[in-house]
């Protein structure tokens, strides 16, 4: 077996046949499911693959990702969308995923410090340790894109989350702003700055 490569179990269904290039890619893209999002939709996506369901794999797998509202990297929908031209899907499946994807945030998110401030703020990367409560009950309103720890002067401290309004024009624009009230931020969330 060559590294990267699927592996005999991972050819369709057919364990002694060569691995095209398009089954490489679409195991690629599972793996890259398995690293960078919930490992269930890599599962789910990986079992259709080894039934030789690709097709029906790449379905389930957009809707998936509409359906629990993922937001979802610009190189995999690229990836989802050419895998899906290359198999003759329709376009609704990768059509749909444009509404989720989402530029990588910066890595250093901090607050630009423009105006006196009598507060600080921790952006929070891993949201569900992050919280302890939930915002909403499940399916009712998406979680946060952004969810930030902000501590007073006083030493009191609350969670805040911010949700993109989707996709905008222009180029989004993801920050944490002091305002001339120093108690008093402002957080953009995916914005279009004016």
């Amino acid at each position: 077996m060559t590294p990267g490569r699927p592996g005999p179990s991972e050819t369709f269904g057919e364990p002694d046949r060569p691995v095209s290039p398009l089954e490489e890619r679409l195991h690629a893209l599972a793996q890259r499911l398995r690293s960078g999002y919930d490992p269930q939709y890599a599962t789910t996506f990986a079992g259709f693959l080894d039934a030789g369901e690709p097709v029906v794999g790449l379905e389930i797998l957009s809707d998936q990702l509409l359906d629990d509202e993922v937001w979802v990297e610009p190189a995999t929908v690229r990836e989802i969308e050419e895998l899906s031209r290359l198999m003759g899907m329709k376009p609704r499946y990768w059509e749909q995923l444009q509404s989720r994807v989402r530029e990588p945030r910066p890595r250093c998110l901090e607050l630009d410090g423009s105006f006196e401030a009598d507060y600080d703020v921790e952006p929070l990367i891993d949201l569900p340790s992050a919280l302890d409560y939930d915002f909403h009950e499940p399916g009712v309103t998406p979680r946060p894109d952004l969810l930030l720890d902000v501590i007073t002067a006083d030493g009191r401290s609350w969670t805040g989350g911010v949700r993109a309004g989707g996709p905008s024009a222009g180029s989004p624009t993801t920050g944490i702003y002091t305002t001339p009230n120093k108690n008093r931020l402002l957080v953009i969330a995916g914005g279009r700055p004016t």
